[in-house]
């Protein structure tokens, strides 16, 4: 995992997949990236990190967002602003819950000296989508 620091924009992975959603977004894609959720497989590392940017967008669109979003990604936001349904929010949270868990960034997270900051940023992305005003 090419991480250089503890947020969910702070990774290769997330970067990397940041990159071709912008290139190509769609709704389609945010619930592909999260629907490992609902299949109980274990969550590795790239999952993790395009579900935590999925999620990220989800927070933006309901006006909790990251100020890290790239501008590509903040206007496709606001033309498709109803793509933070509850039932992605939902999923979303359920989807950050495991990887904070049990999955391989997790895991890896542990394995450092700043698995707590890491494991603050996660939280705080879930507490901006369960904080967000519901639809």
């Amino acid at each position: 995992m090419g991480a250089w620091g503890h947020g969910i924009l702070e990774n290769d992975g997330a970067l990397d997949w940041l990159d071709e959603f912008e290139a190509e977004p769609a709704e389609a894609i945010l619930d592909e990236i999260l629907s490992p959720i609902e299949s109980g497989d274990y969550l590795d590392v790239d999952a993790c990190s395009a579900g935590l940017v999925a999620s990220e967008i989800l927070a933006h669109a309901l006006g909790n967002g990251s100020t890290d979003l790239p501008g590509g990604v903040v206007s496709w936001i606001q033309k498709h602003g109803s793509v933070a349904t509850p039932a992605r929010v939902g999923g979303a949270i359920s989807f950050i819950d495991r990887v904070l868990a049990d999955s391989e960034m997790q895991a890896l997270w542990d394995e450092t000296e700043h698995a707590d900051k890491w494991r603050a940023a996660v939280r705080d992305l879930r507490a901006r989508l369960a904080s967000a005003p519901k639809n």
